[in-house]
């Protein structure tokens, strides 16, 4: 390392000590050195990592997802307080936690809840909607589930394929 190179490695290292000296519990902060990188490209090394600091949790953790519903919408009201504006969830979040909670985690009752807050922000979510129809059916919810399946079935952008087969579910649902 050149002699230029020392003294701004000494000057950031001089910054780091004192930011930490402020012992401010708001204040967050990270230094990271790029040793095995060149000088051109640690702005773009830099760049992903203030990135990825300034948004750490934008995800909902694994922990928080297996919780269920509730902690899932703590999740965001807590990066709202944190971000000083209001984040709401995905719709893709919330449809992947609704199957989560139906397929793998095997519970109907909580998957509804997801599902039936992505059809409250936008009602004609089909896949919410088709979702939200297998899982009253495992709680043994039959009208709850016709009711779902009348609402896709009215829809005139469905393909023939997708009417034909929400036709067979409504059947059997009603074979219930």
């Amino acid at each position: 390392m050149k002699n230029s190179g020392i003294q701004m490695l000494s000057g950031i290292q001089k910054i780091e000590r004192e930011l930490a000296n402020l012992n401010t519990p708001n204040l967050r902060y990270k230094f990271e050195y790029f040793r095995e990188e060149p000088h051109q490209n640690t702005p773009i090394y830099g760049t992903i990592g203030a990135l990825r600091g300034l948004y750490p949790q934008w995800s909902i953790p694994y922990e928080t997802s297996v919780e269920g519903y509730e902690s899932v919408l703590a999740h965001f009201k807590k990066l709202s307080t944190l971000y000083g504006y209001q984040i709401e969830p995905k719709s893709w979040q919330m449809y992947d936690e609704g199957i989560g909670q139906l397929t793998y985690l095997e519970n109907p009752a909580e998957a509804i809840k997801y599902f039936s807050y992505n059809i409250s922000q936008e009602p004609s979510a089909y896949s919410s909607r088709l979702h939200i129809v297998d899982a009253f059916v495992k709680l043994g919810k039959k009208q709850e589930a016709l009711k779902h399946l009348n609402i896709l079935l009215r829809r005139d952008d469905l393909s023939d394929e997708e009417r034909q087969q929400l036709t067979e579910k409504k059947s059997n649902v009603n074979l219930m």
